[in-house]
């Protein structure tokens, strides 16, 4: 509970106490201790407001976030990746209800996660793995750039950006100045 000392400073305190009764059942005495835990209160309600500051971020972001964990053989393989949360974004853009992949491995829920670039060794070798690059999933018809990085040894996160609109554009873009090149080619082969 919270008292206010003789200055007005406010402080959370800690009382743990017995009472000592006669045989009428009065109090005759008190036997306790209170310990001042202003500093650990303190501590506790700002770490819980920064988790709440960044579990707003995570949930709010358009950005698919998932937390991953690692899963290794008796060798020290990495061998597996188990989904242990996922953002509401996650099911937007990957077409898939966050609390259904929840302790799923990334490989059932995305069949071709293990032929992508990310090397598992480089997890084992490298205590700050941090990785990012663009990926078709063809389980969902997009393109996603994914970044990757190491939380712990156990744990790691991956963030994916749909950028199928951005691909569609330029391919479309790279297909119209294609057509510009014939067509100058065209033109300039009849101006001759």
């Amino acid at each position: 509970y919270r008292i206010r000392d003789i200055n007005g400073e406010v402080h959370w305190v800690w009382e743990r106490s017995i009472h000592y009764l006669d045989e009428s059942s009065q109090i005759v005495y008190i036997d306790g201790i209170i310990l001042d835990i202003t500093e650990q209160r303190n501590s506790r309600d700002a770490r819980e407001s920064m988790e709440r500051l960044y579990r707003g971020l995570v949930q709010n972001m358009n950005e698919a976030v998932v937390l991953l964990q690692l899963h290794y053989d008796d060798e020290g393989t990495l061998v597996d990746y188990v989904i242990r949360d996922a953002n509401p974004a996650f099911g937007k853009i990957l077409n898939l209800e966050p609390s259904e992949v929840i302790n799923k491995s990334l490989m059932t829920v995305f069949p071709e996660w293990p032929t992508h670039p990310f090397i598992a060794s480089d997890i084992l070798q490298n205590q700050t793995f941090k990785d990012s690059y663009e990926m078709f999933f063809d389980s969902i018809q997009r393109f996603l750039f994914v970044s990757s990085f190491l939380m712990d040894q156990d744990m790691m996160t991956i963030i994916f950006t749909d950028v199928t609109r951005y691909r569609e554009t330029q391919n479309q873009l790279m297909e119209s100045l294609e057509e510009r090149e014939v067509l100058i080619r065209e033109v300039h082969h009849r101006v001759k």
